[in-house]
């Protein structure tokens, strides 16, 4: 497909779509883990089996919701470790409880990463799409901008 000005539109298929759905879960699920294990402290296999469900529970939905919203998992799995190194270096630094903050890290710095790339595709779908909106929606910005109130940010 092709809009106007010739530039292409590119449209996602259902299989992409479904396999980054499959994938944010399956990475959510392994964040899901990755929480249940290390924020209760080691007393058997019970509570660890426990705190394995609990996070599989938790964030799997977490991680279906983020896929259905057009996350990525490249930059959610990127969020999610930038996320455990500063809130590892956080406990360190402040003397804190090193896994809580870890696993805040992890979930932070994965919703972060997730929503930010979703967040960037739909911006750059609308600077594509420019002043192409129908009736007062294309005005919303522009006039501001025309009165000197918001600088020009045209490419």
């Amino acid at each position: 497909m092709v809009a106007e000005g010739g530039t292409p539109v590119r449209i996602p298929a259902p299989f992409s779509a479904r396999r980054r759905l499959a994938a944010m879960t399956l990475i959510w699920a392994a964040f899901g883990v990755a929480v249940g294990m290390f924020l209760l402290p080691p007393r058997g296999l019970i509570p660890l089996v426990s705190g394995v469900l609990a996070g599989l529970i938790v964030l799997s939905p977490l991680g279906v919701a983020l896929g259905l919203l057009g996350g990525e998992v490249k930059t959610s799995l990127i969020g999610g470790v930038a996320g455990v190194l500063v809130g590892g270096v956080t406990a360190l630094v402040f003397a804190t409880d090193l896994p809580w903050l870890a696993c805040v890290g992890l979930v932070s710095g994965g919703v972060g990463g997730a929503t930010c790339s979703a967040l960037l595709a739909c911006l750059g779908f609308l600077v594509r799409l420019g002043g192409r909106l129908p009736g007062r929606l294309s005005n919303l910005g522009l006039r501001r901008r025309v009165q000197g109130q918001l600088p020009d940010m045209s490419p």
